[in-house]
């Protein structure tokens, strides 16, 4: 059926990305609609009612580039290389029905906080909180927390199944480092993740897609990163940690088209051709060089060739008819 809500207003939908059950439209002029469940909170605007026609998302101010959707969660960039993300982590639900114990959640006060391997400052530090990020924990023992899984700490030092941070630092003249919060302020934050934030993400963001519940961001130049749920979602400061996809060989990758779904990620890399700096090669007004443009021509009629060879076109299409893809050029 074809879909005419856009008609009269003068609009064009340049792309289409489906979450959970929520839709999302980029227009021609950079302009973001929703429509779907607003339960899900993935609108990016808040509603107590279902949307069923796409409504702006007013809170982007800039020019979008692109927009993705993928179960309660949304990510979009600019055309200034801005990323953005919205939603509603539904993790610490999840985690009380599931183990069907009490969680205590924290907001981190101090500068910075370490986390440790037990309940005792002389124990191995394994990671660290920032001021502003929000930990939830399993147990209280001593003025100590012991972090729930969802709250575990990431990077190569943090081993281990038992994390603990200290609630209190006075005694070392740290003063306050973690902040109980009620229930009712823990639903008001989730409640303002609706509307979308920018994060502090220090690399030119030129395309984006959200795997199952991360995000997935291409950078000019700079590779393609990921960036957990907990991190988009849980800092109230917008800084987030983020991890690089790297090839099979080891160095990281970078996009020319970025794709993903709940359980896979596609990337379709950027032949590159080494220069001398002595021997600067001419480039188009795309910043092309006439190599660069020859080597890709060639790769894309690889892929095409590949792709007809194995028969995958009329697979896609009837996996498109099934509804199960989403095909957009």
């Amino acid at each position: 059926q074809l879909l005419t809500f856009f008609d009269g207003q003068k609009l064009a939908a340049s792309s289409v990305s489906l979450g959970k059950a929520n839709s999302a439209f980029l227009t021609a002029d950079g302009k973001v609609f929703t429509c779907g469940s607003s339960k899900s909170k993935a609108l990016g605007y808040p509603s107590t009612k279902d949307r069923a026609l796409p409504t702006l998302i007013e809170a982007f101010a800039s020019h979008m580039a692109k927009v993705s959707l993928q179960e309660d969660i949304g990510a979009a960039c600019d055309n200034d290389g801005k990323l953005y993300c919205w939603g509603a982590s539904d993790s610490k639900h999840q985690e009380r029905s599931s183990t069907g114990a009490s969680t205590f959640t924290y907001r981190v006060v101090h500068e910075k906080v370490v986390v440790r391997s037990s309940p005792s400052t002389s124990s191995q530090i394994v990671g660290v909180k920032y001021s502003g990020d929000v930990v939830h924990a399993q147990k209280k023992r001593s003025g100590w927390i012991q972090l729930s899984q969802q709250s575990y700490p990431k990077g190569t030092l943090a081993k281990g199944s038992s994390f603990w941070m200290l609630i209190d630092g006075t005694h070392l003249k740290l003063g306050l480092l973690l902040q109980e919060i009620s229930d009712q302020a823990q639903s008001n934050k989730i409640e303002s993740g609706v509307v979308p934030k920018c994060l502090r993400f220090d690399k030119f963001v030129e395309d984006v897609a959200c795997y199952g519940r991360e995000i997935v961001a291409s950078c000019r130049e700079e590779g393609v990163w990921i960036i957990s749920e907990e991190d988009a979602l849980g800092s109230e400061r917008g800084t987030v940690n983020v991890k690089e996809i790297c090839s099979a060989s080891g160095p990281g990758v970078c996009s020319s088209v970025l794709s993903a779904s709940l359980s896979h990620v596609m990337v379709i890399c950027h032949p590159r051709q080494a220069t001398s700096d002595n021997q600067p090669q001419e480039s188009d007004q795309r910043g092309h060089s006439p190599t660069e443009d020859k080597d890709m021509e060639v790769e894309i009629a690889r892929m095409s060739t590949l792709l007809q060879h194995h028969n995958l076109y009329p697979a896609l299409w009837n996996a498109f008819l099934r509804g199960s893809v989403l095909v957009s050029l």
